[in-house]
């Protein structure tokens, strides 16, 4: 029997922007901090005006007007009672480091360190000009990272240190609507299948595959899945005949469904982000399918309307690794600072060359935020004011055989569990 799918229209345009043509690594990285933080500024102003009323917005700090509040455009320029915009920055003793990567008590520090968070951890905000010092109990250094841009309204102290009174990330556009309603279908989410590695369960694997093919007593739920995206280590270490095997596993899969295979840190694509999509050659039969595609990670699309933007879990995990934040809320963080990757390139690697990591168009701000390689499925809505956007942790289906299934009309999700 011949599963009848559902129909949708897909539109990948959206993921040019993680496309890299072969530039070399001739820039520094210093542009790409100074561009996300001139590209989020103007983010912050409606948010100021709404937040703070009380400051004055002006580019300069001529005029202030004692015990008034005034927006100033450099840090340098700060005095007494004063609202800045730049990037976190925070000094963490326990963070490594290429110079100490051959200390023999380093190493030990870091294998006996799960995450590289301690209590002297200290909090700097930044831009081209200078960097201070942040004090005050308000702004917690476990739950923030290198790479943030925020807004800090406080008072420059004797010391020369802004004390910090509040703060705010420029946060989602406040409204994100989604197309009119449709037909029941749904966007399914995987990752970590680790074919190729071998970790994954292989009767899990049989599962997965006969959900998507429709082979189960669920076949009418299989029919309205209209996509499968394999978000990140959908082969893992492999060689050669392990790499065939995916391959006709994967061919399998086009046969039916649209297939998106972005790499992951374990896949064969190039370390750095934005990963490249896996070179063809290694997938023979599967490119012959016109429903199969590669893509880059992170990988931003959309389907009859509705936008997905989604990472193969780098850059979760390397929030999480320099926080305390689950990695729920790593994501949600994600959202709230309009930046998918804010510790790149201070301790996730990327490419001089990336551009596309701010979130600073709200017409094209996604309404599904993913990550893919998590420990464990989560799901949260970031506002109460609607459905979008949303965030979604997709389990590592080696260490939780399963698939997430996001419906394209309320964002609503289910997980199938493949046991």
């Amino acid at each position: 029997m011949v599963l009848e799918r559902a129909v949708s229209v897909y539109d990948g345009s959206l993921s040019q922007r993680f496309r890299i043509t072969g530039a070399p690594y001739a820039n520094q990285y210093f542009t790409l901090s100074t561009e996300k933080l001139e590209s989020l500024r103007p983010c912050f102003f409606p948010l100021i005006r709404q937040r703070w009323p009380d400051v004055v917005l002006q580019d300069n700090a001529e005029d202030c007007t004692p015990g008034r509040y005034v927006y100033v455009r450099y840090i340098k320029d700060a005095k007494a009672h004063s609202v800045v915009i730049g990037t976190i920055y925070k000094d963490m003793k326990l963070r490594p480091t290429p110079l100490e990567e051959y200390s023999e008590q380093v190493k030990l520090k870091q294998k006996l360190t799960a995450k590289y968070t301690s209590e002297d951890d200290t909090l700097f905000i930044e831009d081209d000009s200078i960097r201070v010092a942040l004090r005050g109990s308000l702004m917690d250094p476990h739950k923030l990272v290198t790479g943030l841009v925020v807004a800090v309204k406080g008072i420059i102290n004797e010391q020369g240190e802004f004390e910090c009174e509040d703060y705010m990330h420029p946060g989602p556009p406040p409204s994100i609507t989604l197309p009119p309603a449709t037909d029941v279908k749904y966007i399914a989410l995987v990752s970590g299948l680790d074919i190729a590695g071998g970790s994954s369960s292989r009767n899990s694997l049989l599962l997965l595959k006969d959900f998507v093919l429709g082979n189960t007593p669920a076949g009418d739920l299989s029919s309205k899945v209209v996509r499968l995206v394999i978000a990140g280590n959908g082969i893992g270490k492999c060689d050669v005949p392990a790499l065939a095997e995916c391959d006709v596993y994967f061919s399998q899969l086009a046969a039916t469904v649209a297939v998106d295979l972005m790499p992951g840190d374990a896949d064969p694509s190039n370390r750095n982000l934005p990963q490249q999509p896996i070179h063809p050659s290694f997938l023979e039969h599967s490119k012959r399918y016109g429903t199969f595609q590669s893509t880059t990670n992170p990988y931003f699309f959309s389907v009859d309307g509705v936008r997905f933007l989604g990472t193969s879990g780098q850059a979760v995990k390397g929030i999480c690794d320099y926080s305390t934040l689950s990695e729920l809320d790593a994501l949600k963080l994600t959202v709230s600072a309009r930046c998918i990757a804010p510790t790149a390139p201070d301790t996730l690697g990327c490419h001089p060359e990336a551009r596309g990591f701010n979130l600073t168009e709200d017409t094209e701000f996604p309404h599904v935020l993913f990550s893919g390689n998590a420990h464990e499925f989560a799901y949260a809505r970031i506002t109460a004011s609607g459905p979008a956007p949303c965030v979604i942790c997709v389990p590592s289906f080696s260490e939780q055989p399963s698939i997430v299934l996001v419906s394209l009309s309320t964002l609503e999700t289910r997980l199938i569990r493949l046991e």
